[in-house]
């Protein structure tokens, strides 16, 4: 039998989502960092989980809905779970 061959070719797509935070978050994540290193964790993760912490935040309706997902975010950050 014959072989198969298939050829890909991957092209980068840039951000996935951004999340915009207003000072209050800021200073909450800010705060949390100087006990717990946000940045390094959030970058240590896979591209789907930061993207989908990120959408899931950003989706958001109410102010009070994202505030609270930001809040829940850094806490599952924390304990080293993920959103999927």
């Amino acid at each position: 039998m014959g072989s198969l061959r298939l050829t890909t070719t991957l092209q980068a797509r840039g951000p996935a989502a951004a999340v915009v935070l207003d000072d209050e978050q800021v200073a909450a994540i800010g705060e949390g960092a100087k006990r717990f290193p946000v940045a390094a964790t959030i970058d240590g993760l896979a591209f789907t989980h930061r993207k989908e912490f990120a959408r899931w935040v950003a989706e958001a309706k109410k102010d009070e809905t994202r505030d609270r997902r930001v809040a829940q975010a850094l806490e599952m950050l924390r304990e080293g779970r993920t959103r999927s």
